[in-house]
């Protein structure tokens, strides 16, 4: 039987989803096709034998038997070392140079190869210190032995190799691409490790003897926690991706799930006489069916509830059941709210509802005192504001929402609270954004369109950055800024607004990044005895 064949029937018995990686396993083993036999029945073999013998210990400890020699010690140390040359012995530089010329080199498979390599090593390395470990713990283990007692090992020798013998774990993958420290791979190239392409760039000329940075990154360090990821590395990471994948990817328990239904006969609250109540506890969820809800809901240190309509896309009208209240007002650092996909209108846009002329316009949601309040593809009309965030540590989310017909501001932000804008619309209001007194707003890719006088206002002590963004059409200006003030604006488009682009009175800041002010009423941007930092 021919050594394909050997292999192919190998896996066959043990693992024939690797059927596929047979070829390339024979050429990175080509001349040492024993020790690459010897290694998989290492990782298979023994490893079925010991988990058969030690099912019914999950944490996977042995304990030391008062009989094992130090000879048995001795043949796994021995054992762990051949293992290491034999990992050392393979000749990387040789199996690139059959490749030479073959293909064209490209950033992702430069980065596969170091990472291949340097992850070699580095578990040629790990066993060696594996074998050294085992043997320490082997004679302490012996000596406890003859005074009565047995000391639990958490790996075996044969579960340690069988471990590091193939597939690499995705922690191990990150450490080995950190380790990896290339700076050029030939004369005038440089690889980034963010993703960016090499093109035409032959395997001759990355050969490892021809440039003395590619031998380095070859050579292992000397104890892989030591190693500190590169700059290059760290810098094509974008804390602010990390960021919010580590928010979308959080999890959230799920209490009692309420399902409620409108009122279709008489104009009653349905969430709220579930609040009264003391139904709705923390973590808890209500799905809303499609129809028209008359509610004025409180939540003051609520914990974690969310409000979501059942059906995407079917209307769920929430409108006040007085007017002189919001329709929701959360308060409080304990609580936590999110509502996803409804609607929220102040009057009754068919006349049937008696609108009170004289009465003051409130804002629709209301928070404060360090509430956190998340907003899904929820649609705002009417009111004097869409959200008013008022105090310090309170922080507001909107994402995928519209905002319309408001008669102060759609976003109102005061004494201190916080608000971020994604993917947002705020359209046929008094003023788009409204920033105060030292509070803060990040709006990216949102767009603030034909409001009536400015599309964002920065009063004194207020701070904004504006990414990806649009602001036009308004009839005065696209950002009001009063001294005090600081904004950045990166990568945005500000045009056809009535008044000035941007119009900064003294002693604001303003930065502009890769954007674009243009085509409006009066100047881009005012004159002041200040310059602009660009």
């Amino acid at each position: 039987m021919g050594i394909r064949e050997r292999l192919v029937a190998f896996y066959q018995k043990h693992n024939p989803a690797k059927l596929c990686e047979v070829d390339s396993l024979l050429e990175a083993f080509a001349g040492r096709e024993e020790t690459m036999f010897a290694a998989l029945r290492m990782k298979y073999e023994e490893s079925d034998v010991t988990d058969g013998v030690e099912a019914t210990s999950r944490a996977r400890n042995v304990n030391i038997e008062p009989g094992m020699s130090e000879t048995e010690s001795n043949t796994v140390c021995a054992e762990m070392q051949d293992l290491l040359r034999d990992m050392e012995s393979v000749d990387l530089r040789r199996l690139l140079d059959q490749l030479s010329g073959r293909a064209i080199v490209e950033g992702d498979l430069l980065v596969h190869a170091m990472r291949f390599m340097q992850h070699f090593t580095t578990c040629a390395h790990r066993f060696q210190d594996l074998s050294g470990t085992i043997l320490n713990r082997t004679a302490t283990a012996t000596q406890n032995t003859t005074a009565g007692a047995a000391v639990p090992l958490k790996r075996t020798a044969g579960e340690s190799v069988a471990t590091q013998t193939e597939s690499t774990s995705p922690g191990r993958c990150d450490a080995a691409v950190h380790a990896v420290r290339v700076e050029t791979v030939s004369t005038g190239t440089q690889t980034d490790m963010d993703g960016e392409r090499l093109r035409d760039v032959s395997f001759k000329d990355m050969n490892p003897t021809n440039n003395s940075h590619f031998l380095r990154a070859q050579m292992p360090p000397t104890e892989c926690s030591s190693v500190r990821p590169n700059d290059e590395v760290r810098a094509a990471v974008a804390p602010a991706a990390l960021k919010m994948d580590k928010q979308l990817n959080q999890h959230r328990s799920i209490g009692m799930v309420h399902k409620l239904k409108p009122d279709k006969h008489k104009r009653a609250a349905v969430i709220g006489a579930l609040l009264t109540k003391g139904g709705l506890a923390d973590t808890d969820s209500v799905t809303l069916e499609p129809g028209v809800y008359h509610e004025n809901l409180c939540f003051l240190n609520s914990g974690d509830v969310e409000l979501v309509a059942v059906f995407p896309g079917a209307p769920v009208i929430i409108r006040p059941l007085s007017n002189l209240e919001p329709i929701i007002r959360a308060a409080g650092r304990k609580t936590r709210l999110r509502l996803s996909g409804v609607v929220l209108v102040e009057n009754d846009t068919l006349g049937k509802m008696h609108v009170d002329v004289s009465a003051p316009n409130c804002p629709l949601v209301a928070v404060a005192d360090g509430a956190h309040v998340e907003f899904h593809g929820c649609h705002f009309y009417q009111g004097s504001c869409a959200v008013e965030a008022v105090g310090l540590h309170t922080d507001i989310r909107l994402h995928l929402s519209l905002i319309s017909s408001c008669t102060f501001a759609g976003v109102f932000l005061r004494h201190g609270a916080k608000a971020v804008m994604t993917q947002c619309k705020v359209t046929l209001c008094e003023a788009g954004v409204r920033v105060a007194s030292k509070s803060s707003m990040h709006a990216r890719e949102t767009v603030l369109e034909e409001n009536t006088t400015d599309g964002i206002v920065g009063y004194e002590g207020a701070e904004g950055t504006l990414e990806r963004s649009s602001v036009l059409r308004n009839g005065g200006n696209g950002i009001f800024l009063s001294p005090g003030s600081n904004f950045m604006v990166t990568e945005s488009t500000v045009e056809l607004n009535g008044l000035y682009g941007i119009q900064r009175l003294q002693s604001s800041v303003l930065r502009l990044r890769d954007s674009v002010v243009r085509d409006n009423g009066l100047l881009p941007i005012n004159h002041t005895d200040e310059k602009v930092s660009l």
